[in-house]
């Protein structure tokens, strides 16, 4: 089988060695399948290689499928956005949350699939990464939990500003993990760099009804 050509736009997977071309290949295929559902011979199939070059460079599927998550995403997402400005409103920091977000949105394939692989973790643990993938989306959830405690005033968070914390990162999560919904259901809505900004700024009001509806609720408790 011919081996799929090298995506030379994506800044993480651009060579052509079997190494590679099989981390390409898993990219897509434990995306779309998530890890358990995948099968390491479709993966081979895709990359054009043997079973035998897993073993030889991953020893496992398992090997394979952390060495996805190893790949250095940080170079891409930004982890210290500029919603940590001073002087910043409510509304403008979560433009900038939004915007990180929804990136994967108006990436390449190669990154899009892999943050959507990150994305099916969370929502379907594979029981094969430990706490290395928690770990390395802390700093993003952080950093909206600031935002939280200081709108709401809160000092120490607690489980009500932890479930607000995943309700708002959730309304980006659907677009992402969900694209191909979006697409079918709604077309237009993120199919062009105006419709997604459009979307940002829409995501960040609704962020910004549900901080409200929370100090409305803490209000009359």
């Amino acid at each position: 089988m011919t081996p799929p050509p090298a995506d030379a736009a994506s800044p993480l997977l651009g060579g052509d060695d079997t190494r590679d071309r099989l981390l390409q290949a898993a990219v897509a295929v434990f995306a779309k399948h998530g890890y358990h559902g995948a099968s390491t011979r479709e993966i081979c199939e895709q990359a054009g290689a043997n079973t035998a070059a897993i073993h030889y460079h991953f020893r496992d599927k398992a090997g394979l499928y952390k060495a996805l998550f190893q790949l250095p995403l940080a170079e891409i997402v930004e982890t210290s956005s500029p919603m940590d400005q001073p002087g910043l409103s409510v509304r403008e920091r979560l433009v900038y949350y939004y915007r990180g977000a929804l990136m994967p949105l108006d990436c390449d394939e190669i990154v899009r699939q892999l943050m959507l692989l990150h994305a099916r973790e969370q929502v379907e643990p594979s029981g094969v990464l430990g706490d290395t993938h928690p770990q390395a989306i802390r700093p993003h959830h952080d950093q909206l939990m600031r935002l939280l405690c200081a709108e709401l005033d809160v000092a120490t968070p607690d489980l009500d500003l932890e479930a607000l914390c995943f309700a708002m990162a959730g309304i980006a999560l659907v677009y992402v993990m969900g694209r191909d919904v979006v697409d079918a259901f709604a077309p237009g809505l993120v199919a062009t760099p105006e419709a997604r900004e459009a979307l940002i700024q829409r995501c960040a009001l609704y962020g910004e009804g549900l901080i409200a509806a929370e100090r409305a609720r803490r209000s009359q408790a």
